[in-house]
């Protein structure tokens, strides 16, 4: 694997994981509310809403590498190839992702079934 895909993956990684870090420390463990695991507002819910959000800005970055690859490519088939890969694997990461919300809620409904299903709420504009 060549050192610059290795840095790549390992700098998104990282950023990712960055939340992580921040979101476990708490200085005073009788602050942490008592969150139930499923229903609104549970921990499965968060998980799966904060993932689904992670994985529609990826696919929007995705899309848009990938139209900036279909705009220079100049005629190269190589470039060309590229960006419709990139597109479809946007489209494809999409579909999983959207198939696991629904694992969620499949999930939820069968194991606390008085729980509605929640569509995901997207972020405020400029939030994540």
């Amino acid at each position: 694997m060549p050192k610059n895909k290795l840095f790549s993956i390992l700098l998104i990684i990282s950023l990712l994981s960055l939340g992580l870090g921040i979101g476990a420390q708490s200085n005073n463990l009788e602050q942490i509310p008592d969150r139930p695991i499923f229903g609104e507002g549970g921990v499965l819910d968060t998980i799966a809403t904060y993932l689904l959000r992670i994985l529609i800005f990826a696919a929007v970055i995705c899309f848009v590498v990938a139209g900036f690859y279909f705009v220079t490519a100049a005629g190269d088939p190589a470039k060309f190839n590229t960006a419709k890969m990139m597109v479809i694997y946007g489209l494809i990461g999409l579909l999983i992702g959207f198939s696991a919300w629904a694992l969620v809620n499949l999930v939820k409904t069968i194991f606390a079934p008085g729980t509605p299903i929640q569509n995901p709420q997207l972020p405020p504009s400029g939030v994540i």
